[in-house]
This record gives structure tokens, C-alpha cells and sequence, in this order.
């Protein structure tokens, strides 16, 4: 280190101090002329000024200052151009440099006008699996940013596009589809009188009785998508069709929001049955074709959750969130009709939410649960 002075009578020594107020008088430096001793108790990268001053003490004159090198964030995937479908599960890229605590995700539908939270509070680990959202568009992008200083961020340098990807309906055995936003006419509180069926048999779901109408409910789930809410003493029903054979699965988006009772959500119309139930108390999930199959579990929680149900003789199963709970014999009942919200004979009332209902004459389906997921966020 050296410097040049000016009518300097005495030597003059270098000093780096971290931040600036109290210089460390305490340390004694080389009095060599041109050259000197330094220290930087403040650690790597600490912000520091750096001070000359004559061995007569008239006084510190401030030479250089240093301050660590700033914090990046760059996005590298989805970077732009990217088709990316709606269920389906890719990875969120990105590198950090001198970036301290945690980073926040984001994606957008409009080019980066608004942004919809994905994650907060995540490592900065440099990837983020994430199931892509029921957002079809042509204009999204993606952003990482600092949760502790918010300009320090990165965002898609283009645009990508979200598919539809698989929906129920490519099922070639689709039974029956009940979406809550199939409802129409109805303002948040209205009493459901008719639940359309979305799929190719017409099944519809209905009620005469004013005190068994179940409410329909605006941003029930992820704030943004309505549900049909059962108080306990609603339900809905089909009408009746030939009986159809096993195997049969139902997908259920559902928050179960009661322990006290045994609940059914869904079973035939006649005694001739297939039921999903809720055990009282410990909220154990049961299917039942003639033979009982429960799970060891609380499959009603009390928060969302995609509940399948096969029905299939020995090969019989019982999922939550697509893991398996139990499989097993729940027996070879077929059935003529659908309740949903009660047993048949208008027992054991279902207290909490329905948001979906796919019902496929086949085994599960692994694609129905992907696509109940991105939709929901589940």
C-alpha cells in the first residue's frame, strides 16, 4: 500500500477501520514512511473505510471506502418459450450470489403486471418443484425474490404458456363430473338446488326439499374457487340408471370440518351400496361395497384434500392425496344411482366442503389426482 502527500512533516501510516466511528486506537502502527499496518475486524466482505493519517495524530484523512459486493438473483427456468401443462410438475431454477436468507416465488398471468404467490420462505437452494396451477395462458411468467430485500429479484426474461393438459373429460369411461363452478345463478349463500353434471351422461345432482338444499359458497378454496357446503342435514341425489359393474373410482375434492359424528360423503341411492364414510371421533375413512375397508388414519382432517375411492373388488383402495391409506376387499356391490352429503336413506349427514367430483368406471387414475391437484393447489 502506498500514497503520496503534500507538505507532510511526519510519517503517515494507513489504517482500515470497519464502518468508521471509533478508530482502533489501540493498535499500534509501523511508522514507515510510504508503507503501513492494517487490520479488518469486521470480517470478510464487511463494509470498511480506509484512513491515512501522520504519526503526529493531526488528524485521519478518509482515502477509500469498500462495501461488499451487492446480492443477485437469476431466474433460469422457466426462462421463456416453455409449455408447461396445468397438474403437471416442473422445477423453478435459479442462482444467487452474496444473497443472505430466504427467497419468496411468484408467478404471473399478465407479462408481470400481478404476481400470485407460489411459495415463501423457501431455502435458497437454487430449485423449487412446483405443480403447476390451474392458470391456462400464453403470458406468464415466473419470479424469484429476496424475502428480507425485495430488490433484489429475477423474473422470466420471456414469456411461457400453460396448457390445459389432462382434464376429466379425455375419460373414456367418465361416469359422472361435478365442478361447483358449474353452478350458476346463484349468489354466495344460495341454496343448491341442482348440481350439473359436466361429463357425457347427464347425471345431475338434485334437491326438492328446501331444508336439505346444501349452500353454494364463493372462494371456499385457495380464496379463489367455489365449493358446495354441507350443514349437516343437506344432500343431494341422481336420478336412478342400470346398475354398472366395478371397478369404479371416485375423486372427491373435500374439507371435512366436523369429528363428533360418522359422516357419509357419498353413497348409492338403495341399500345396494357404495359408500364413503368418516368415523366418528378419529375420522378413520371407510369404503364399504358390502364389506368394510378402513383405513388406520384421520382421512377428514379438517383441510382440503382429494379423497379417491376404488371400488374393486379384493383390489379395493383408499387414497388421500394420492397415498394409499388401505387396500383391501370392500366387497363387489354395484350401484344405481348416486347420494352425495348423506347415507341413502337420509342419515348420517356430511358436514363441511365439496369442491369437485370425478367419477371414472375404472382404477384410479393417477392423471384425475394431478389435475384436482393443479387446479386446487393441493
Amino acid at each position: 500500500m502506498s500514497w503520496l502527500g503534500t507538505a507532510v512533516s511526519h510519517a503517515a501510516w494507513p489504517f482500515i477501520q470497519p464502518t468508521d466511528p471509533a478508530l482502533d486506537e489501540g493498535r499500534t502502527p509501523e511508522e514507515l514512511a510510504g508503507r503501513g499496518w492494517f487490520n479488518t475486524s469486521g470480517g470478510e466482505d464487511s463494509p470498511c473505510l480506509l484512513y491515512v493519517r501522520n504519526t503526529a495524530n493531526t488528524g485521519w484523512i478518509p482515502v477509500l471506502g469498500y462495501a461488499p459486493p451487492a446480492a443477485t438473483l437469476t431466474l433460469t427456468a422457466p426462462n421463456g418459450g416453455e409449455a408447461w401443462a396445468v397438474g403437471s410438475t416442473h422445477n423453478i431454477t435459479w442462482t444467487s450470489t452474496y444473497l443472505t436468507g430466504t427467497v419468496e416465488l411468484h408467478y404471473s398471468t399478465d407479462g408481470g403486471t400481478t404476481w400470485t404467490a407460489i411459495a415463501t420462505g423457501e431455502t435458497d437452494d437454487g430449485t423449487y418443484a412446483w405443480t403447476v396451477p390451474n392458470a391456462v395462458g400464453a403470458n406468464v411468467k415466473v419470479r424469484v425474490r429476496s424475502t428480507t430485500n425485495n430488490s433484489v429479484f429475477d423474473a422470466s426474461d420471456a414469456a411461457f404458456t400453460i396448457t390445459a393438459g389432462f382434464t376429466p373429460a379425455e375419460l373414456t369411461t367418465l361416469k359422472a363430473w361435478y365442478k361447483a363452478e358449474a353452478i350458476t345463478g346463484l349468489s354466495s349463500g344460495g341454496a343448491v338446488a341442482s348440481w350439473p353434471d359436466s361429463g357425457p351422461l347427464g347425471r345431475t345432482l338434485t334437491q326438492a326439499t328446501a331444508g336439505k338444499k346444501p349452500s353454494w359458497v364463493t372462494n371456499a378454496i385457495n380464496s379463489t374457487m367455489p365449493a358446495v357446503r354441507f350443514d349437516g342435514n343437506d344432500w343431494l341425489a341422481s336420478a336412478s340408471f342400470t346398475a354398472e359393474s366395478q371397478p369404479v373410482t371416485y375423486y372427491l375434492v373435500v374439507k371435512r370440518t366436523d369429528v363428533a359424528a360418522t359422516r357419509v360423503l357419498l353413497d348409492g341411492i338403495s341399500s345396494t351400496r357404495q359408500v364413503i364414510y368418516f368415523e366418528q371421533t378419529n375420522g378413520h375413512g371407510h369404503i364399504n361395497a358390502g364389506s368394510d375397508l378402513a383405513s388406520s388414519g384421520d382421512t377428514g382432517d379438517g383441510s382440503w384434500a382429494i379423497i379417491a375411492a376404488t371400488f374393486d373388488g379384493a383390489s379395493s383402495a383408499l387414497r388421500k392425496d394420492g397415498a394409499v391409506l388401505v387396500t383391501g376387499d370392500a366387497g363387489a356391490s354395484q350401484i344405481t344411482g348416486y347420494t352425495l352429503g348423506a347415507r341413502y336413506d337420509d342419515t348420517l349427514h356430511f358436514l363441511g366442503d365439496v369442491a369437485e367430483v370425478v367419477i371414472d368406471a375404472a382404477a384410479y387414475d393417477a392423471r384425475v389426482r394431478a389435475y384436482l391437484a393443479g387446479r386446487y393447489g393441493l
